[in-house]
């Protein structure tokens, strides 16, 4: 007589950490696996709450299903919690998994604050599609926000400008030199207290400055399990 499985499946989610990691749009893919000793997976169900697990309710994104990949499309800055569970054949569950992705705000938005000096540059590999360019000292850029922390994502090049970035009482220069690549997160913000904050932007050479989006998260980390 074969032993019954008690072994639940253990499972692992892949998604981005802002969805201008793996796309151009809103719309990104999800991806994930499972494994499991006993009788195999029979299923999984990955489900969705906005704002950093402040919303509180689930939605789900693929149900019941043998799939490993999905298409999620989003909101502009809005941050989303997903979690993944997976049955076995013979009942068992697996913990959950669990990821978060934060849709960026594209630079295209009427709350990004711009001083002259800026222009807008169209590229097909950029957020959007498009990217506020600066080449000159002194170009600033402000966006007024509500969230735990914000990144900003902008373009690497060789002839890259050195940024000034201010958030909270502090600065920090940022060099935008380096590999020439899109989509990058190039500031990284500590995590911020409650409340209102502003994000300021000022170029410090007449190097390139091409700045593609904001990615503002709300609500704590997602947990690890």
């Amino acid at each position: 007589m074969l032993a019954a499985d008690a072994v639940p499946p253990v499972v692992d989610l892949s998604v981005p950490v802002y969805a201008s990691d793996r796309s151009r749009s809103t719309r990104f893919p999800l991806r994930w696996s499972g494994t499991d000793r006993g009788t195999g997976i029979s299923r999984y169900t990955l489900e969705v709450m906005r704002h950093g697990l402040t919303d509180g309710r689930w939605r789900k994104v693929a149900s019941g299903t043998t799939r490993r990949r999905a298409v999620f499309r989003g909101r502009p800055d809005t941050t989303y919690v997903f979690r993944l569970r997976a049955r076995d054949a013979a009942g068992n569950l697996s913990r959950y998994a669990y990821g978060q992705t934060v849709v960026p705000l594209d630079e295209r938005s009427d709350r990004v604050q711009r001083s002259p000096g800026w222009r807008r540059v169209t590229r097909k590999a950029a957020y959007g599609r498009t990217m506020l360019r600066a080449r000159r000292a002194g170009a600033e850029l402000a966006l007024p926000f509500e969230g735990q922390s914000v990144a900003l994502i902008g373009r690497r090049t060789r002839r890259g400008a050195r940024l000034s970035i201010t958030l909270a009482g502090r600065t920090r220069v940022v060099s935008l030199r380096g590999k020439g690549a899109f989509r990058r997160p190039v500031f990284r913000s500590q995590e911020l207290r409650p409340g209102r904050h502003v994000l300021r932007v000022r170029t410090l050479d007449r190097g390139v400055a091409d700045i593609d989006a904001f990615a503002v998260r709300s609500g704590p980390p997602a947990p690890r399990r």
